[in-house]
């Protein structure tokens, strides 16, 4: 068995200590307890427990299994947890999802990229796009629909198909229209047949 001093690895002599080798393998397993990464003199009190600083995290303050990611969440969320890719989530507002103590859970991308709720990884179901609005089966706005208006009729709800809504015990379109590709500014919505 080896350890890091920080410069080079060296060699444990002696007996390998808790950690014992498997079947005459170069695997290592630990049954002597919990195991802990930055816990100082307070033992762990889970099986593998890893502890950050209560800082923002950085690229030390984060436990990493493949590209995923784990961290405390940044300044002003210090006790809340935050996942996602290892290149995001040291970054305050790039984590994937974020869960606080009290249980609240924040869905969440970088500003230039979508959130998608996909089938089958390919089949895109809804999105909430970087401009705000929430595309129902579609991935792009819809063309004609308006986003920047600063009259405040932007169509922050667009569906791709057909949608409806309950009307007192019943379901019916929101709005009928023969057109094809018909913008209705009277709801603030843009919908394509």
């Amino acid at each position: 068995m080896q350890v890091h001093n920080g410069a080079t690895w060296g060699a444990i002599s002696g007996d390998s200590g808790a950690f014992q080798p498997i079947n005459n393998t170069t695997g290592v397993g630990y049954n002597a307890g919990n195991v802990g990464i930055n816990v100082g003199n307070t033992p762990p009190t889970t099986r593998l427990e890893v502890r950050f600083n209560t800082l923002a995290p950085t690229a030390v303050d984060m436990a990493k299994f493949g590209n995923a990611a784990v961290a405390n969440g940044a300044s002003g969320f210090t006790d809340f947890a935050v996942f996602g890719h290892a290149t995001h989530v040291g970054q305050a507002n790039n984590y994937a999802l974020r869960q606080g103590p009290n249980g609240d859970v924040s869905l969440n991308a970088p500003s230039t990229q979508n959130i998608s709720f996909t089938h089958s990884r390919l089949s895109n179901r809804m999105t909430l796009h970087t401009s705000g609005a929430v595309l129902i089966n579609t991935n792009a706005l819809l063309p004609g629909s308006v986003m920047n208006d600063p009259g405040g009729t932007n169509h922050m709800l667009q569906v791709f198909g057909h949608a409806a809504k309950n009307r007192g015990g019943g379901t019916g379109p929101i709005c009928q229209t023969s057109a094809p590709n018909k913008i209705s500014a009277s709801w603030k919505m843009a919908w394509r047949n």
